[in-house]
């Protein structure tokens, strides 16, 4: 075998190994293409499902916060009526005629009545008259639109029977049971 012979022999063999190589390295890049690809495919699947379960929790989220307003704007509402209707039913408290409010102030009495041993009343001038019809009890002039104040003997326990105040109670009430049913 000649030297040209044995350098062919060897270039041939150095061909071969490099072409080897080259087939293992593409085979090597094809394998780790395959596997990032397959990382790729993973990561957007996630992706996806992380963005679908995120844009789910912000839709239940504005449902909530659309529904908590539209709530809160009806108990806005129902406070303006249930307002309008005690300054309503304050106007017609204070335009009763005498009669009808002697009643009322002689009802009040008696509901005081039950509750304390009334010594002292606290009413407007208007009332003083229905008052004074029960001689054991003292009037005071008390600054009020109508109903009464009544004090034990003692002045240690009072019964708040204003017509304030009974709205005032009433108005609490209402709104006390409206927020149960919207909330």
């Amino acid at each position: 075998m000649g030297l040209k012979e044995v350098e062919q022999d060897i270039l041939r063999k150095g061909e071969a190994e490099v072409k080897a190589i080259i087939l293992e390295g593409q085979r090597e890049a094809d394998t780790i293409i395959a596997d990032a690809k397959e990382k790729v495919k993973e990561y957007q699947k996630k992706a996806e499902d992380s963005t679908s379960q995120l844009l789910s929790q912000m839709e239940r989220r504005e449902k909530a916060a659309a529904e908590f307003e539209v709530k809160k704007n009806i108990l806005d509402a129902k406070k303006a009526l249930i307002e309008e209707a005690a300054q309503k039913t304050r106007e017609s408290l204070e335009a009763l005629p005498q009669k009808e409010r002697d009643r009322h102030i002689s009802s009040l009495l008696s509901r005081a009545g039950e509750e304390i041993k009334v010594q002292t009343v606290y009413a407007n001038s208007r009332d003083r008259h229905a008052v004074e019809a029960n001689d054991t009890i003292c009037y005071k002039k008390g600054d009020m639109n109508g109903g009464l104040i009544a004090e034990t003997e003692e002045g240690d326990v009072r019964v708040d029977y204003t017509y304030e105040e009974i709205l005032q109670d009433l108005k609490e009430k209402s709104l006390q049971h409206l927020g149960g049913i919207l909330f």
